[in-house]
């Protein structure tokens, strides 16, 4: 399960801040001292009353979050455009200075970037003062010390900077709490018309954007109860993953990767749900189909397949087309195959590790967990190699396939641009069904 937790106060109060004591929304941080700290003036802390006068932006990571770490030489960037107006702290609460030194120094020599920002490490005490489970998590100060907005970090931006600092406009919409749909077999929205809800025994419910809700997907069935649930999510990834296989090995839904998916008609930038890197939550929806007997899987993605064309004014097909892909083939299986320890895939950018896993899952793992996920070729799997593979430990640009190929080498795999004919999901504007094609 992923929550955020927010403590938010009276708006625009202020108080001497106490060690542990959160700070919400409008209220002001007086001081806090970061004792652990990297790339500061040559100093091992910093005050964040250091940074009066200032935009200040605290970017909360760690390791594990590949889009945390994508996203710094944007950081930089912007750090270097409005050094004058703004600063951005990237936090890490949990990780030590070791660990995070490592990474930055591979990713700066692999990536020929410079660090320009201040990095807080090991510091579990500011996640009492800005409590939050998931990241990215972004705190914004405003030059007076008061806490004006929490964001992810796509908000993180040249336009919103712009007007923090010259009209005191910060986001208005705050990073979410999240919470899980905790009960499949039930209605995810419940009929206020109709006190006993068992009488229902065959609904389909779509729904706007819902506060709070993580994006999930889930198809579920037992001996009574069958349901297959997408909470707030675009019409293209609702589609991703009804025309997907069964779960991966992980308990992970399986999905189409954006590769393979081919936008028919003048207005598919509606379906975009980033635009200028702001999440367009009118582009998000909520799904349920939920039927009182057993419903085979294919069964119930079929019945959503049909209400998602009908309602969102779209036609959806799988069609054969000869592209550019990557293409995996096994050069050297002594090299990757596995040979013991415990399960894992790891990537950062600058580190790439892979053991106890298939080819079939590290495909799967890099374009959906990794930034592989915009890439605009598909990974094609030509190795022909059933088994587990392991051992695989890689330092480079990973996130360049030229890099990536090199590297791969070492291990027996081999990596390169050819077409192939394969698969593609092909999604065509039309007039919905309910005269609403605009959505």
């Amino acid at each position: 399960m992923f929550c955020l937790r927010l403590s938010l106060c009276l708006p625009f109060c202020s108080f001497a801040q106490e060690v542990g004591k959160a700070v919400g929304v409008g209220e002001r941080l007086e001081s806090y001292s970061f004792r652990d700290v990297m790339n500061y003036k040559g100093r091992g802390s910093l005050n964040v009353a250091d940074f009066k006068g200032k935009v200040l932006i605290l970017d909360f990571w760690n390791t594990g979050c590949s889009s945390c770490v994508a996203s710094w030489p944007k950081l930089i960037s912007l750090q270097d455009r409005f050094a004058d107006s703004v600063q951005v702290v990237l936090v890490n609460p949990r990780q030590s200075r070791q660990v995070v030194g490592s990474l930055i120094s591979k990713r700066e020599r692999l990536l020929h970037f410079k660090m320009n920002m201040p990095v807080v490490c090991n510091d579990r005490e500011i996640e009492k003062i800005f409590p939050h489970t998931t990241v990215p998590h972004v705190v914004w100060i405003d030059p007076s010390g008061r806490m004006r907005a929490v964001t992810g970090s796509g908000e993180v931006n040249e336009r919103n900077l712009e007007r923090a600092i010259r009209h005191s406009e910060f986001p208005s919409r705050g990073k979410d709490v999240f919470s899980t749909v905790g009960n499949y077999r039930k209605p995810l929205f419940q009929d206020e018309n109709v006190s006993d809800n068992s009488k229902v025994v065959w609904s389909s419910v779509i729904s706007e954007f819902v506060q709070g809700l993580y994006p999930s997907f889930r198809v579920y069935s037992d001996s009574t109860v069958s349901s297959v649930t997408a909470t707030n999510m675009s019409v293209l990834d609702m589609l991703r993953y009804l025309y997907a296989g069964e779960q991966l090995s992980n308990g992970l839904p399986a999905e189409w990767a954006h590769s393979r998916i081919r936008y028919v008609g003048r207005d598919s930038i509606k379906y975009a749900v980033y635009v200028e890197g702001e999440v367009q939550y009118d582009r998000l929806f909520s799904y349920q189909l939920i039927a009182r007997r057993r419903v085979s899987s294919g069964q119930l993605k079929r019945l959503m397949i049909s209400d998602v064309e009908r309602y969102f004014g779209v036609r959806s097909y799988i069609k054969k087309a000869t592209v550019d892909c990557l293409v995996l083939t096994a050069l050297d299986e002594s090299k990757f195959k596995y040979s013991g320890g415990e399960g894992r895939f790891f990537c950062d950018g600058a580190t790439l590790e892979v053991n106890d896993k298939t080819f079939d899952e590290l495909v799967q793992y890099l374009v959906g967990a990794t930034n592989y996920y915009y890439l605009s070729f598909p990974i094609v799997n030509e190795t022909g190699y059933k088994g587990k593979i392991g051992g695989i430990r890689i330092e480079a640009n990973v996130y360049d396939p030229l890099s990536l190929s090199i590297a791969f080498r070492k291990y027996g795999i081999g990596l390169s641009t050819e077409k192939r004919e394969i698969e593609l999901l092909v999604v065509e504007s039309r007039q919905s069904t309910f005269g609403n094609g605009d959505l």
